[in-house]
């Protein structure tokens, strides 16, 4: 998996200047790391050991408006790597600040074939993502289709991102105890 975003680049407006401090819990490992790895490990299944290298590229944020520049450690870039508890190996990149964002890249191998789910964008995309496979004999990726029940409703005023978290939180409400 591969995701590179725009966001936590190394200067940025006034107005998001309190995301700087790593205590705002604001950053790559947090935010994008968080929900992606999630989705990924209910997927193909949990991490049954892993190694990671967790790196701040951008040591010091300049503020667009007044061009200060502030100290910080939050982090914003990670790769890793390592085995699933059913026995397959993964490797996830993910980087912040990225000027020619290159989006997200989701490759599910399996003894029948590959899953590819791709977007130009990481998150605050206009589209949804595609959703491509191959298996057999194939040597080149085909749309798939995307079941009724995991479409998006399709408010045309919101982007895919938005809508899927809203999806997100349907779920999660209907799946949270009551009283």
């Amino acid at each position: 998996m591969i995701v590179n975003v725009d966001a936590f680049q190394p200067t940025m407006p006034e107005r998001y200047a309190w995301t700087i401090a790593p205590a705002s819990f604001t950053h790559v490992l947090s935010i994008y790391a968080g929900h992606f790895m999630d989705m990924l490990f209910h997927t193909v299944g949990f991490p049954k050991k892993l190694t990671a290298v967790i790196e701040n590229q951008f040591p010091f944020i300049t503020i667009e408006e007044t061009g200060e520049k502030i100290p910080t450690t939050r982090p914003d870039a990670a790769m890793v790597i390592g085995t699933l508890e059913g026995g397959g190996l993964f490797s996830i990149q993910i980087e912040g600040g990225q000027h020619h964002r290159t989006g997200l890249q989701i490759d599910i191998t399996g003894t029948h074939g590959v899953l590819r789910s791709t977007n130009p964008r990481g998150f605050e995309n206009k589209a949804d993502n595609a959703i491509e496979g191959m298996n057999g004999v194939e040597s080149s990726f085909s749309p798939l289709p995307v079941p009724a029940k995991y479409q998006l409703p399709g408010v045309s005023h919101l982007d895919a991102s938005v809508q899927d978290m809203a999806c997100l939180h349907v779920r999660l409400h209907k799946m949270a105890p009551i009283g």
